[in-house]
């Protein structure tokens, strides 16, 4: 299922941050390294992914959305035609969207050399990266990250207001319900049960609406209107 970036949730606290890492998907000639700052309810995943998967009508190689995980498995499976290839996509891809760095710390020293090597591969290319991570760039640079982050741009990203997380789940329902053909209608109390009582993060409110979305039956409307019919629709 697709979620683009019409779909996101832009308030005036993420706006500033919102629109600098769409700008990358625009033509540019200088350099951007923007590092996205805030907690797992912030919508950093999810603008990441709705760039990183963007159609791409450019020359050469198009944005990417990858986890620091996904780094890892592949740097472990380079002998291997998988790990290659991905190695290869990440390193050319422009812009790279790479999720959750705090990632790398577990995996140390493997992990934060490499995210070193890929940074700096990156930086001296000229190609566009953004990263996010839950812990500040001060924490990550006092945990051996530092140098790896040097003319990083942070973009602050608070917390998605409990309105804005309703929001959010009424965007990934109507972009999900759209692709698979489907009718589901959830009144707002139900929207804000799911997104701020039922779901703490953004990802965990995509989660449930993709859910919700997979198991309603075709060829009819899907009426939520409390949580007895989310729960039956959900067995």
């Amino acid at each position: 299922m697709r979620f683009s970036i019409k779909d996101l949730v832009i308030t005036d606290e993420n706006a500033r941050s919102f629109e600098q890492v769409i700008d990358l998907l625009e033509p540019h000639a200088d350099q951007r390294l923007l590092f996205l700052e805030g907690p797992g309810d912030a919508g950093k995943t999810t603008l990441m992914v709705a760039c990183g998967t963007s159609a791409w009508g450019g020359l050469g190689p198009g944005p990417m959305y990858c986890h620091a995980g996904e780094v890892m498995l592949a740097l472990r499976l380079e002998g291997i035609c998988w790990g290659e290839e991905h190695l290869s996509d990440i390193g050319e891809a422009n812009p790279l969207f790479v999720d959750d760095i705090e990632g790398f710390l577990g995996d140390a020293p493997l992990g934060p050399a490499a995210f070193a090597a890929l940074i700096n591969a990156r930086r001296a290319a000229g190609l566009d990266t953004v990263v996010a991570s839950r812990l500040s760039a001060k924490e990550l640079c006092d945990r051996g990250m530092s140098s790896s982050l040097d003319g990083f741009t942070i973009l602050p990203m608070p917390s998605l207001s409990q309105e804005g997380r309703a929001k959010l789940a009424y965007n990934f329902l109507t972009a999900f319900s759209k692709v698979a053909g489907k009718d589901i209608r959830i009144p707002d109390n139900m929207l804000d049960i799911m997104a701020n009582h039922i779901a703490d993060e953004c990802a965990e409110i995509e989660f449930l609406a993709q859910r919700i979305v997979e198991k309603a039956p075709l060829g009819i409307t899907v009426e939520i209107a409390d949580l007895a019919a989310l729960n039956t629709l959900l067995i």
